[in-house]
């Protein structure tokens, strides 16, 4: 994405006083949580795996390759367009989320990095694997996990 040219086209977009939120997990370090979880986390390291091994060692977006990986500082970018100093709210998580196997096969699937497009005609192998794998990680075909603590990014237009 040129973020230079879509920060400079939101800008224009929103009216004088206007605002843009982002909603972000990232920012935000989580607690570890009080109590255990009732089934295991998705197998995080296994799914990394399986998606190195059909779709290559560098992380994909879109049409595209990120070779050094996300680019960051957003908020330059924003602020060269004309954006204020973002205001952050924390807005605390931490609830309980259980997943079955097809959630997070579609949670997978959603990510910019293992959509299927990625996949070509492997697209069914992928998810065959991945299926396989998931019914490895967990006996009864269910996962938890915490809805992490979030940031509401609010940008503003001067």
């Amino acid at each position: 994405m040129d973020r230079e040219l879509v920060a400079a086209q939101v800008f224009d977009m929103l009216e004088p006083g206007g605002a843009f939120v982002h909603i972000g997990g990232q920012e935000i370090e989580t607690p570890p949580p009080e109590q255990p979880l009732p089934h295991p986390l998705p197998p995080a390291d296994d799914i990394r795996r399986l998606k190195q091994s059909y779709l290559g060692p560098e992380r994909r977006a879109g049409q595209g390759i990120l070779r050094h990986g996300t680019p960051g500082n957003e908020w330059a970018v924003l602020r060269a367009a004309g954006f204020e100093a973002p205001v952050t709210i924390r807005v605390t998580g931490r609830q309980v989320l259980e997943r079955t196997v097809d959630d997070v096969v579609a949670h997978v699937f959603s990510a910019s990095d293992s959509a299927p497009h990625l996949c070509g005609d492997r697209l069914g192998d992928f998810e065959h694997d991945l299926r396989a794998r998931l019914t490895n990680a967990s006996d009864v075909g269910l996962f938890s996990g915490r809805i992490p603590d979030l940031a509401l990014v609010f940008c503003h237009r001067p």
